[in-house]
């Protein structure tokens, strides 16, 4: 009996062993590919941080790093020509290493300890308390006496995470919508500055297409996706999406650019409708998951724009005012600029006078 009493002992040391062998082997493979990453992390910096009279920024939220939408790629874009006009290089951000996001604490405060200013590009990310993780890197800049401002940001039922506003510098949103649903103490000194897809490009070179057409775009929401898709098949319109998906043809701001300014745009996407807007093609739009679009069209005085459902696609066409549509997206186009001007001016004012 004893024997066997042994020889179990033996057995479990000699399991033991071997599991302990395993964990030290992966903890030891672990340690080396986090060495690698902060190597990574240092070269990256070093190709992101020329050497540079111009003040530095690191762009929290560069949406770039997720997907080809056209949207958030003229965003970041817009944001680093505005920046540089300003004497401000963006010297990282989250898209410099998309396989190193920065969720170390000491590699993100070893970066940021370089950096003049924090900026974070809310986009359509903080609504419904998303975005925590974002906001708490904002904290830690703040901590470190680092500037920090929010821009072209939605904001909506943020519960919890209104307890981060404090730490901001500058807040601006992208429609007066959010700007409401801000508390009191911040509302008064946000700015509401419109989404920066709006910025003027005059490197693009378009010319309207001859005949006017239908086009139908996707949503973030699949359910409305695919009945706007339907809906197109079913009249034989182009439907095209902000997603790779099914050979679908991709919105770019060159196709938006060169449509004729009789056509016709459907969409349940935000950056759709920024768009039209800037080239003064007439739309509908159906809500998105937040309430960016319709806060847009308030501001734009653009109302008759919005449509509820696929359901009110064709008495919507047959009402549409494209007057009023051509005058009211005009003006709201042109006060835009000034207004992004304006606002990236005081982010250099910001990093001029430093942290009250």
């Amino acid at each position: 009996m004893s024997l066997v009493i042994i020889s179990i002992i033996l057995i479990f040391i000699f399991v033991a062993a071997i599991i302990i062998v395993r964990h030290r082997k992966r903890y030891r493979r672990k340690i080396a590919m986090l060495e690698s990453e902060n190597m990574t992390l240092s070269r990256n910096y070093a190709r992101f941080c020329p050497i540079s009279k111009n003040k530095r920024a690191y762009l929290l939220n560069d949406t770039r790093r997720e997907t080809n939408h056209c949207g958030c790629e003229l965003v970041n874009r817009n944001i680093e020509i505005c920046l540089e006009k300003n004497g401000i290089d963006v010297s990282f951000s989250d898209s410099t290493n998309p396989n190193c996001d920065i969720t170390d604490k000491n590699a993100f405060v070893s970066i940021l300890s370089h950096m003049d200013i924090l900026i974070l590009n809310g986009e359509g990310t903080l609504h419904d308390d998303a975005g925590t993780r974002l906001l708490e890197k904002c904290l830690l800049a703040k901590e470190l006496g680092i500037p920090c401002v929010l821009i072209n940001s939605v904001w909506q039922n943020n519960r919890i995470n209104k307890k981060y506003l404090h730490i901001f510098d500058i807040i601006a949103v992208r429609e007066s919508l959010s700007l409401q649903e801000l508390p009191p103490e911040y509302r008064h000194k946000a700015l509401c500055v419109p989404d920066l897809t709006m910025l003027s490009n005059p490197d693009l070179k378009y010319s309207h297409a001859e005949k006017p057409c239908t086009v139908l775009t996707d949503s973030v929401i699949r359910k409305v996706s695919k009945k706007l898709e339907k809906y197109a098949k079913r009249h034989k319109y182009k439907f095209w999406t902000m997603n790779p998906r099914n050979g679908n043809i991709f919105v770019t701001e060159e196709k938006i650019a060169s449509l004729a300014r009789d056509s016709m745009v459907i969409t349940g996407r935000f950056h759709v409708a920024t768009l039209c807007i800037k080239y003064g093609i007439p739309f509908l739009a159906i809500e998105s998951n937040t309430h960016k679009i319709s806060g847009l069209l308030k501001d734009s005085n653009l109302d008759f724009c919005l449509i509820n459902s696929v359901d009110e696609i064709d008495n919507a066409i047959a009402r549409f005012d494209k007057d009023k549509f051509h005058k009211n997206a005009s003006i709201y186009t042109n006060a835009a600029n000034s207004k992004i001007d304006s606002l990236f001016s005081g982010i250099r004012r910001l990093i001029a006078k430093g942290v009250n």
